[in-house]
């Protein structure tokens, strides 16, 4: 068995085996593919220490990527040799003695403030009304506008209010959403599966005059969101809306799904809400994971505390 070949029962063994998301697969396969283009061009048939070296100046100093990407790429690599070794195609793991270090630069991720998401709320209402709250007052002949507004409304919303990631979003049904319990059922990674809730009777209001426009739409599929022409939406699609919605609310920046996700977790341990809770909420398989926004809520509680603290008055009034 060639390169090609071995990189192509790997793939189909996490599909088959491991129950990876499509993003997750898509991304192994482009890292394999980069390595196995790099092999071809180098004229090497196996994997093997010296050639992961090679690879790794290549990724580092010839291209110049990122940090985490290059660690992404060596984490791709790895699960990949291990594989290879548990089916018998090499005799010892090549990571065994190969163990390079990647520093990271740790950086804030930057997500979208209360007032932000207010601006959001209000560039799709009229005369500074929040749209969730004139959703309704749209007439027939705006039926397309319309329809995209109240999808782009309820993609914040829900994005904001659960915290749950651009492809859960998209895979949700409408069997999975109870207005009874006020909860949706979110298909997550490693086919794990949670249950996230709807805040208020204001987000579960908008999503039911939601889907009377969703009906309007003839829908050819079962999922809660789908595209003016009643398909299913797509990542991509998701992704193109926010960004529109960002420019529609004079945002400084392209927002994306993933910054609700940030600004969800962040803002909930900010008022407070345990840890664990937000674990859950997220569908983190380790609290460490959860950990990370437990920073910059820190950072925010700082940032606040130094602005507000009255040792500052204290203090001037000691000068006067």
């Amino acid at each position: 068995m060639n390169l090609s070949q071995e990189i192509d029962a790997f793939l189909r063994h996490l599909l088959e085996t491991r129950n990876y998301s499509e993003h997750t697969s898509r991304a192994y396969k482009g890292d394999l593919q980069d390595f196995h283009t790099f092999s071809v061009s180098r004229g090497v048939p196996a994997v093997s220490k010296d050639h992961l070296a090679e690879y790794l100046i290549h990724l580092r100093i010839d291209r110049t990527l990122n940090p985490s990407t290059v660690r992404r790429r060596l984490v791709t690599l790895r699960c990949f040799t291990a594989w290879l070794l548990s089916s018998g195609h090499i005799t010892s793991d090549p990571f065994d003695t190969f163990r390079p270090r990647i520093r990271l630069v740790q950086r804030m991720p930057k997500f979208p403030t209360r007032e932000d998401l207010r601006r959001l709320l209000l560039a799709f209402g009229s005369a500074g009304t929040p749209c969730r709250e004139s959703v309704g007052a749209h007439e027939p002949s705006e039926n397309r506008c319309a329809y995209l507004d109240h999808l782009t409304l309820v993609t914040i919303e829900l994005l904001y209010a659960t915290g749950i990631r651009v492809g859960e979003l998209v895979a949700i049904s409408l069997r999975d959403v109870d207005f009874d319990s006020a909860t949706v059922l979110i298909h997550g990674k490693g086919s794990r599966e949670r249950f996230v809730f709807l805040p208020d009777r204001g987000l579960e209001e908008l999503l039911r005059f939601y889907l009377t426009r969703r009906a309007d739409q003839h829908p050819i599929c079962n999922t809660l969101l789908v595209t003016p022409r009643g398909n299913r939406t797509s990542t991509n699609f998701i992704r193109r809306l926010l960004s529109q919605a960002s420019q529609r609310a004079g945002l400084p920046y392209r927002l994306t799904p993933h910054m609700l996700r940030h600004a969800a977790a962040t803002h909930l341990l900010e008022a407070g809400v345990d840890i664990r809770a937000v674990q859950r909420l997220l569908g983190h398989r380790s609290i460490s994971t959860t950990e990370r926004y437990t920073h910059i809520s820190d950072a925010s509680v700082r940032e606040r505390i130094q602005k507000l603290h009255p040792m500052r008055q204290i203090l001037s009034m000691v000068d006067n």
